[in-house]
């Protein structure tokens, strides 16, 4: 019984140690990495305040992108030209292949026919622009072509790295915020065709002037509605623990009061113990 109330006692006390560093672990998850942990291309790099930038609100989600205008010029203006007068509105990502990119920017993806999907753009098209600075990277934004300077409307996002893409699509943009989003989208179900099962498609797309005082009070108010959800997680995790605790605590008092009233009788004096006869006796020889 001692080896049981020892064994109790230590599970108590490892609840008791794990409640109290689940209760602190939320701190050390919200805590931010080191500035310069890892050291950014330029391509990858946030905008600064008053560059052009893009914000694809979509069904599943917004995506940022940062716009190179310095690099690929006409493909930004082109680019801004189109999104201001609406032209991306309601369009859907009419190709979306998991492990590579997703496509969109093709008007004939608004109606209900699919087999047209990729044809379309603005009625024009215009020349390649390539710049050193700017490569297939994962989540990099590059213009969708039928061949050299064939640009129109169509635009994909890798979604990994795509170094045989280099100098064959212009890369125009990067997504800065809301990559999830672009693995969400690569990650739909789709045909035969590489068109998804379920509709994918931006909602709008606005361009407008990197701000970073209102981007980082719209990362905070996201960091802080993340790390609430977690918080109540533990919350209720540490409740649960503590039930558990007590629960071991009440097993543990209970078994010492049973063992209490189960008390052995005392043992007989020496002198009161009656000697145990012997079953047989000693063999005796007989006389012939």
């Amino acid at each position: 019984m001692r080896k049981f109330n020892k064994t109790l006692v230590l599970i108590i006390a490892a609840v008791l140690i794990l409640t109290l560093s689940i209760s602190f672990f939320p701190d050390v998850a919200s805590a931010p990495l080191e500035e310069g942990s890892t050291e950014l291309s330029y391509q990858e790099q946030l905008p600064q305040d008053g560059d052009q930038i893009a914000t694809l609100e979509t069904n599943l989600g917004n995506i940022k992108i940062r716009l190179f205008a310095t690099e690929a010029p006409k493909t930004v203006e082109n680019f801004e030209k189109l999104a201001k007068a609406g032209f991306y509105d309601g369009l859907k990502f009419h190709r979306v292949i998991k492990g590579f990119m997703i496509q969109t920017g093709d008007p004939l993806s608004k109606d209900e026919d699919p087999s047209n999907d990729g044809t379309g753009g603005p009625g024009y098209a215009f020349e390649d622009e390539f710049s050193p600075e700017l490569q297939n990277i994962s989540y990099a934004v590059a213009m969708a072509n039928s061949g050299p300077n064939t640009n129109g409307s169509q635009f994909f996002i890798n979604e990994v790295a795509n170094h045989h893409l280099d100098n064959v699509h212009t890369v125009f943009g990067q997504v800065y915020r809301g990559q999830e989003i672009v693995r969400k989208i690569a990650d739909s179900p789709t045909d035969t065709t590489n068109h998804p099962l379920t509709e994918v498609f931006i909602n709008k797309l606005t361009i407008s002037g990197y701000d970073s005082s209102i981007e980082q009070i719209s990362e905070d108010n996201s960091s802080s509605t993340s790390s609430s959800w977690v918080s109540s997680f533990f919350k209720i995790m540490l409740w649960i623990l503590l039930g558990l605790a007590a629960v071991l605590v009440g097993l543990l008092i209970f078994a010492k009061i049973k063992l209490g009233k189960k008390k052995a009788p005392p043992s007989l004096p020496k002198k009161n113990r009656k000697k145990k006869k012997k079953k047989y006796g000693r063999m005796k020889k007989h006389k012939r």
